[in-house]
C-alpha cells in the first residue's frame, strides 16, 4: 500500500494486482458475491456497494460525475474499479460482462469512452468462426511498441561496466532509488544492472523488444540500446502501471525519469504485487 506520512498508509491507494485478479472481483461482484456454490459475500452488500453513497457532481469528466458506492464508482455503462493511470475493473450487469483494463495511461475518460463507443456495441453482434480466428492472430501479435535503438555501441569495451552515476540520486527527494547504473555484456547481448542501497537488479536488456525477469523477485520487462543520447532503456514493471526510463550518457552520467510518477513510494524494489 502507499504511505502518506511516516508509518500512516494511505488506504485508498498502492495495491499491485495482476489483472486477471481485478478480472475475478469484477466477476464476483457481477454474481452478487458468490464463486461457485459459495456465498463469499452477502448479496445486500454487494448491491449498497455498488450504488450512489455520495455524490460526486463537478468531479471532472462524465464517468467521475455519476456518484461513488463503497470502493466502486458508477460509470455511464455499469459500475468500476478505478486505480490509478488506467487500472479498471468494468462491472456491466446489462451485458453480463466484466472487463479488466491494466493501462499506464492519464487519459482515462478517452479510454472509457472507447470501450463505450467501440466494444459496448460489439457485445450485441453476431459472430462468426472467422471473425475469431482473426481475432486470436491479432492478439497473439500483438506487442507494445519499442524505440528505434542500435543493440550494441560502436566501442562495446567503453561501455561495459562502467559505473553511470544517477544525477539527483542524493536529492532531497531523488527521482527513483536508484543510485547508479552498470552496463554488462552478456553472450549476444547486455544486462543492465540498477544499483540502488540494497544491491543490485540485474535486468537483460531486449534490443528488438521486450525482455521479462524477475531480478530479486521484482518482475520487469526491459527494452533498450544505444542511441542519440548514449544508452537508453525502458524498464517496465509489469504487475504496476509503471516505467522508469534510463539514459546512461558517455559522460558518465545518467538520469531516471517516470512515464507515470508512482503515488507511493519510488523504491523500484517496492514495484511488484506482494504475497
Amino acid at each position: 500500500m502507499g504511505a502518506g506520512a511516516p508509518g500512516v498508509e494511505i488506504g485508498f491507494s498502492g495495491l499491485h494486482a495482476t489483472t486477471d485478479a481485478a478480472a475475478r472481483l469484477g466477476q464476483l461482484y457481477l454474481q452478487r458475491g458468490r464463486w461457485g456454490d459459495t456465498q463469499l459475500l452477502d448479496a445486500e452488500w454487494v448491491d449498497e456497494a455498488t450504488r450512489v453513497q455520495v455524490a460526486t457532481d463537478g468531479e471532472g469528466t462524465i464517468d467521475w460525475n455519476l456518484g461513488y458506492g463503497f470502493q466502486f464508482w458508477q460509470s455511464q455503462h455499469g459500475y468500476r474499479g478505478d486505480g490509478a493511470y488506467g487500472q479498471f475493473c468494468l462491472v456491466l450487469p446489462e451485458h453480463d460482462a466484466v472487463l479488466a483494463v491494466t493501462t499506464e495511461s492519464t487519459a482515462t475518460q478517452d479510454l472509457l469512452q472507447a470501450v463505450w463507443s467501440l466494444l459496448l456495441p460489439a457485445f450485441d453482434r453476431e459472430t462468426d468462426a472467422a471473425a475469431d480466428v482473426r481475432l486470436a492472430s491479432r492478439l497473439a501479435s500483438a506487442r507494445l511498441a519499442t524505440p528505434a535503438l542500435a543493440p550494441h555501441p560502436r566501442d562495446p569495451a567503453s561501455w561495459s561496466d562502467v559505473v553511470f552515476s544517477v544525477a539527483d540520486a542524493d536529492a532531497a527527494q531523488p527521482t527513483s532509488s536508484v543510485r547508479e547504473v552498470r552496463l554488462r555484456p552478456d553472450g549476444e547481448g547486455w544486462v543492465l544492472v540498477l544499483v540502488d542501497a540494497l544491491g543490485e537488479l540485474a535486468c537483460p536488456v531486449g534490443a528488438d523488444g521486450w525482455t521479462v525477469s524477475e531480478p530479486e523477485g521484482v518482475p520487469v520487462g526491459v527494452t533498450g540500446g544505444w542511441g542519440d543520447a548514449g544508452f537508453e532503456a525502458e524498464v517496465a514493471f509489469i504487475e504496476t502501471p509503471h516505467t522508469l526510463r534510463v539514459v546512461c550518457a558517455p559522460s558518465g552520467a545518467a538520469t531516471t525519469s517516470w512515464v507515470t510518477e508512482p503515488l507511493g513510494s519510488h523504491d523500484v524494489r517496492s514495484l511488484r504485487r506482494l504475497g
